[in-house]
């Protein structure tokens, strides 16, 4: 009996360990026209985020150790949030649009756990 507790609450222990790493590696993205994330908050003032009231929904939540390359499907794109230089590129495909790749995933998020684009 003292074993299956012992392995009971051992799994469940791992359960719990899990569902925080998973938490501690999230982070939200979104990428759109300045008319699109003025709409959402997400933009006011040409600052990023600078209200509280911003449409979280709008977001796409993604896993930070996996998710590192992100298609913009525009010639012109604008990183909006503060992530440190380095540990990210802005590249251009053969038919000129950009592509987002992070380099460094914990220096990239190290800053803010948010990522917003403006794209025309």
């Amino acid at each position: 009996g003292d074993v299956n507790t012992l392995q009971k609450a051992n799994d469940e222990q791992q359960e719990v360990i899990e569902r925080q790493i998973e938490q501690l590696n999230r982070a939200w993205y979104v990428y759109g026209t300045a008319k699109e994330l003025k709409e959402q908050h997400i933009l006011r003032g040409g600052q990023a985020l600078s209200a509280a009231d911003f449409n979280k929904s709008y977001f796409t939540e993604i896993d930070i150790r996996v998710d590192r390359v992100f298609p913009l499907y525009s010639k012109h794109a604008q990183l909006l949030t503060v992530h440190p230089t380095g540990s990210y590129e802005l590249v251009k495909d053969a038919d000129k649009m950009i592509t987002l790749n992070i380099l460094d995933f914990e220096a990239f998020w190290s800053v803010s756990r948010y990522m917003v684009i403006q794209v025309r």
